[in-house]
C-alpha cells in the first residue's frame, strides 16, 4: 500500500467527486447536490467515523470550490481535519515513513491554501447536447409502448433547470392513450416487494429520453407548477423501466393482494407529494 499523493487516488473522494460533478452537469443546484450526498453518506454510515470520511470531506470542498459555491461549513471542516493533522495521523497508524507523511501533509497544505481562496475561474456545467432543455413542459401527457405492445402513460409536473418532474401513471391498454385516458388515470401507487405504497416519481433530463427513446407526447393537461412537492428529493426509476413496475403491479394484484388506494392527477395536485424513510427505504407518499 502507497501513500495517497494525489486526492484523486482515493476512491471515495473519486466516486464522491464524480458524482457531485455529474448531478452539476445536469443542472442541479450546489445545496441541493450537496444535501443529497450528505444525506446518502449518513445512509451509508460514510459520516459516522467512517475509514475515508476525511477524503469525502476533500472531495466536497473540491466540488462546491470549482463550482464557485463553497460552503462555510464544508471549508470549516476541511480546514480542521488538515490544521488538526487528523488526516496525518491516521496515515501514521498504517506506519508510513517520515517522507511520505511529509509529502501527504504538503498536498494537504495545498489543497487548504487552494480552496481559501475564491475561484475566480468557476465551471460553468457541461450540458450534452441533448440535454440543455428539458425533455417535457408540466402538463404533457406522455405515452410509451412496451415490448408487450400495451401502452403506458406518464405525466409532467414540472420543470427545473434543464430536467421535467415525470410522475408514472396507472395506464395498460392496447390502443396508444388519448386526452381523455389521462384525465381519467390514476397515479401509479405500488405495493409489491419493498414499494410500500409508493408512487414511482422523478426527475427526468434529455440524457434519459435519448437513451431509451419510444415516448410521445400526445396530448396535454393545463395546470399550474404545483409548488407542494419536495421536489429536490425525488430520484425513481429510469424511464425505460417505469413501465416494467406497472406489469409487476398489476400481476401482483392478480395474485389476489389488494390495490394500493388510488389517486387522481387533480388529487396529487391539490395535496401534494413528500418524501419519508420508511424501513430503510426512502418512499414518496401522497400529503
Amino acid at each position: 500500500m502507497l501513500i495517497e499523493t494525489k486526492l484523486e487516488q482515493n476512491q471515495t473522494f473519486l466516486s464522491t467527486y464524480v458524482e457531485f460533478m455529474d448531478d452539476y452537469n445536469h443542472g442541479f443546484s450546489v445545496d441541493w447536490i450537496t444535501g443529497k450526498i450528505l444525506q446518502q453518506a449518513k445512509f451509508d454510515g460514510i459520516i459516522e467515523e467512517h475509514k475515508d470520511i476525511y477524503s469525502f470531506y476533500f472531495a466536497l470542498a473540491k466540488a462546491q470550490w470549482e463550482c464557485g459555491e463553497l460552503q462555510a461549513e464544508i471549508l470549516n471542516k476541511v480546514t480542521h481535519i488538515i490544521n488538526s493533522g487528523a488526516d496525518i495521523e491516521k496515515w501514521k497508524s498504517l506506519n508510513f515513513s517520515d517522507k511520505d507523511l511529509k509529502t501527504r501533509e504538503k498536498l494537504l497544505k495545498n489543497f487548504l491554501n487552494k480552496i481559501e481562496t475564491a475561484n475566480t475561474a468557476v465551471k460553468p456545467p457541461k450540458l450534452p447536447r441533448y440535454a440543455k432543455a428539458p425533455p417535457y413542459r408540466a402538463g404533457d401527457c406522455i405515452a410509451y409502448q412496451g415490448e408487450n405492445g400495451k401502452w403506458y402513460g406518464s405525466f409532467c409536473l414540472r420543470t427545473k433547470a434543464m430536467l421535467s418532474l415525470i410522475i408514472t401513471l396507472r395506464i395498460f391498454q392496447d390502443a396508444l392513450p388519448v386526452l381523455q385516458d389521462f384525465e381519467d388515470a390514476e397515479v401509479f401507487v405500488g405495493s409489491f416487494g419493498a414499494w410500500y405504497n409508493s408512487l414511482d416519481i422523478s426527475w427526468k433530463s434529455k440524457l434519459d429520453v435519448h437513451e431509451t427513446g419510444n415516448y410521445r407526447i400526445v396530448s396535454k393537461i393545463s395546470i399550474a407548477e404545483p409548488d407542494n412537492f419536495d421536489c429536490n428529493s425525488f430520484d425513481g426509476l429510469s424511464p425505460a423501466y417505469s413501465y416494467k413496475i406497472v406489469d409487476r403491479q398489476l400481476a401482483h394484484e392478480a395474485e389476489g393482494n389488494p390495490r394500493p388506494r388510488g389517486y387522481t392527477l387533480q388529487e396529487i395536485l391539490k395535496r401534494g407529494i413528500g418524501v419519508r424513510l420508511n424501513n430503510l427505504n426512502y418512499e414518496t407518499y401522497i400529503k
